[in-house]
C-alpha cells in the first residue's frame, strides 16, 4: 500500500530542503550545475542531516509507515489517488504495443529529401540525418520505432508533428537513439523543441533515448505526454519534458537537466487535465527552475528520486499526493 502526504493547494515547496532565491532569467546549463554544485552542496552539508534516506521496497515490504501532519498538511488516501490516476492517465493497448509485424522501413542515411509522413501506420526508422522528420498525417496515428537513430538538424526540430490523431514512439531493444534539434529556427515556425507533437505523445520501448533541446524544450506536447518504459536522458534550455494537459511518467530510466523546470504541465480545468504523475524508474532531475511544475495535481510514488533545483523542487496548482520513501539525496 502506497503511504502518500497530502500537501495543500497551490504550494511551490522543497523535497525537505531549503529553498534558494533565484531572479527569473535564462541561465546556461554550466551555470546550473555550478551553481547547484558549489550552492546547494554546501547548504546540504550545513542541514545536518535532515535530508531523507533512500528506502528500499524491499525494506519497506510489510511495515506500515507513520507520517505525521504539520499545519497546513494532511494525509492522503493512497487508494484514492490511484484510482483517480487511472481515471486521469489511461493506458490503451496501443500506449503499451513495442512490436510491429509489417513497418515501413526507412534507412535515413540513404535519404536525399526530408522525410514527410502524410499517412498514418507503423514505421521502422534506422540511421542518421539532419533533417526534421515532419509528420502531416490529419487525425490518424502515427507510430514510429527508432532502430538506431541519430537526427540532429541544421535547422528546427528533430520530429515535428503538424497533425495526427497521436504519435508514439517506441524505443527497440538493444537500441541507442539521439534526437537534437538546432538553436537556429525559422522565425515563423509553430514548433519550438526537438520532439514538438500537437496530438498525444507517447514514448515507449526498452531502448535507450538522449534529447537535446538547444533552442528551447526538449520534449513538447500540447495535449498529453506519456513515457512508458525507456532509458532517458533529457537536456534542454527550457523545459526538459512538458505535456501541456498532463504528462504521466513511468520510465526504466530518466536524466534530466534543464535551465527551467524538468517537467511541466500548463494546463488545468476539466477532465483533470494539468496533471503530473511519476510512477516508476530511476529519476534524477537538475533544474534552475522546478524540478516539477504541475497546472493540476502531483503524483510520485514507486519510484527513486533525486531532486536539486533554484526556485523550487514542485510548483504546484492542485493537490501533491508524494510517498516520501521515493525521495533520495543521492
Amino acid at each position: 500500500m502506497h503511504i502518500l502526504k497530502k500537501y495543500n493547494k497551490r504550494r511551490s515547496f522543497k523535497s525537505e530542503r531549503a529553498t534558494i532565491p533565484y531572479e527569473e532569467r535564462n541561465i546556461h546549463r554550466k551555470t546550473i550545475l555550478v551553481f547547484l554544485l558549489a550552492g546547494m552542496l554546501s547548504l546540504t552539508a550545513a542541514c545536518d542531516g535532515s535530508g531523507l534516506d533512500r528506502v528500499t521496497p524491499e525494506a519497506e515490504k510489510g511495515q506500515q509507515e507513520n507520517v505525521n501532519s504539520s499545519e497546513g498538511w494532511q494525509q492522503g488516501s493512497a487508494d484514492s489517488s490511484v484510482a483517480q490516476q487511472e481515471e486521469i492517465f489511461p493506458v490503451t493497448r496501443e500506449d503499451s504495443r513495442v512490436i510491429s509485424e509489417s513497418p515501413v522501413k526507412w534507412d535515413l542515411s540513404t535519404m536525399i529529401s526530408p522525410l514527410i509522413i502524410t499517412e498514418g501506420g507503423d514505421y521502422l526508422l534506422t540511421g542518421n540525418s539532419d533533417s526534421t522528420i515532419l509528420i502531416r498525417a490529419e487525425d490518424q496515428n502515427v507510430h514510429l520505432f527508432l532502430d538506431g537513430v541519430q537526427i540532429e538538424t541544421g535547422e528546427g526540430s528533430a520530429i515535428q508533428v503538424e497533425s495526427a490523431g497521436k504519435l508514439l514512439i517506441t524505443l527497440v531493444e538493444g537500441s541507442s537513439n539521439v534526437l537534437a534539434d538546432s538553436a537556429r529556427y525559422a522565425a515563423d515556425s509553430a514548433s519550438k523543441a526537438a520532439i514538438y507533437s500537437v496530438c498525444d505523445l507517447t514514448i515507449n520501448g526498452s531502448g535507450k533515448l538522449s534529447v537535446y533541446g538547444y533552442h528551447e524544450d526538449a520534449v513538447y506536447s500540447k495535449d498529453k505526454l506519456k513515457v512508458l518504459g525507456g532509458d532517458y536522458f533529457i537536456q534542454a534550455k527550457g523545459d526538459a519534458l512538458r505535456g501541456s494537459d498532463g504528462v504521466l511518467l513511468q520510465p526504466d530510466k530518466l536524466e534530466i537537466e534543464a535551465e527551467r523546470s524538468g517537467i511541466r504541465t500548463v494546463n488545468s480545468g476539466k477532465e483533470n487535465k494539468g496533471t503530473i504523475s511519476l510512477e516508476a524508474g530511476d529519476v534524477s532531475i537538475i533544474a534552475g527552475k522546478y524540478g516539477m511544475e504541475t497546472a493540476q495535481d502531483l503524483y510520485i510514488m514507486n519510484c527513486a528520486l533525486y531532486l536539486k533545483t533554484v526556485v523550487s523542487d514542485y510548483q504546484v496548482e492542485g493537490n501533491s499526493y508524494i510517498d516520501e520513501r521515493c525521495l533520495s539525496d543521492e
